[in-house]
């Protein structure tokens, strides 16, 4: 089933369809008649959107961990590995809280959200998120912000910044695609695993420990570190750390990559 990647607006959908090739595409409306077919595969969610916060800039993406609306809060676990592909791809991205409001937010309404530590605002995210029963991600090019009113002169020129960082972004959105699947996580060294991540810089020696197991190995500092191309296709993955690593890098990498598929089991390997 090819994922699919949801936008709200017409010219979002352009700006994404001549690089998109394994994605179906979809526009979604706009706020609350906004809607997503019926699907239990990976859904994607991507436009433009409004930044709150000051060190997001108009072209910027934002990727968001959280989105909220309306005190429902959805979580979105493979966010820091969406993050790293995007930046791969030489865009300025900020990862962490979007807010979804039911109508654009200038003035005060856009002082409360930031005042929640939100990134970003959007009309739709958060219910498009919350409506999905499989693995979702979310990313907003940024248009509008504090100083760079909605509309002020000059707003036709971030739009046409913000959709042509959508289009660079499709790459990434292809990859994170092909990263979904079913698959098991090793929270340790196992010889079943076809591929080994070895979190830390004191556990280098590790890598070649899973490479004479004969596994794909790769040293990581943490979550951050993690190539979404490295993952499509394997279906058995190994965690590993030195025990010297304190072990939130290590769960921070399990939980990023439980978010690409919400059944995904961890199972204890000694």
């Amino acid at each position: 089933m090819n994922a699919i990647l949801a936008t709200p607006l017409r010219v979002e959908r352009a700006a994404v369809r001549p690089a998109a090739r394994s994605l179906s595409l979809v526009r979604t409306g706009i706020g609350r008649a906004a809607t997503l077919p019926r699907t239990d595969g990976p859904v994607l969610i991507a436009g433009v959107g409004g930044g709150l916060a000051p060190q997001v800039r108009p072209g910027d993406l934002v990727v968001a961990g959280t989105v909220t609306a309306d005190g429902h809060r959805v979580e979105l676990p493979s966010a820091p590995l969406l993050a790293r592909a995007l930046r791969h791809l030489g865009l300025t991205v900020h990862y962490g809280h979007i807010g979804t409001t039911d109508r654009i937010a200038t003035g005060d309404r856009r002082k409360r959200l930031a005042s929640t530590g939100a990134l970003a605002v959007d009309l739709e995210s958060a219910t498009l998120a919350a409506a999905t029963s499989g693995p979702v991600a979310v990313v907003r090019s940024i248009v509008d912000t504090e100083d760079h009113a909605l509309w002020a002169l000059g707003t036709v020129g971030r739009g046409v910044r913000a959709l042509r960082a959508l289009r660079v972004a499709v790459p990434a959105f292809e990859w994170w695609a092909a990263a979904i699947g079913r698959r098991e996580i090793l929270r340790g060294v196992s010889r079943g695993a076809d591929l080994v991540l070895v979190v830390g810089s004191d556990s280098r020696h590790l890598v070649d420990v899973s490479r004479w197991d004969g596994a794909r190995a790769h040293l990581v500092e943490d979550v951050t570190g993690v190539d979404l191309r490295w993952l499509a296709g394997a279906r058995r993955i190994g965690v590993v750390a030195d025990a010297s690593v304190p072990p939130e890098p290590v769960e921070e990498v399990i939980h990023a990559l439980s978010g690409l598929d919400p059944t995904t089991p961890t199972t204890e390997v000694s």
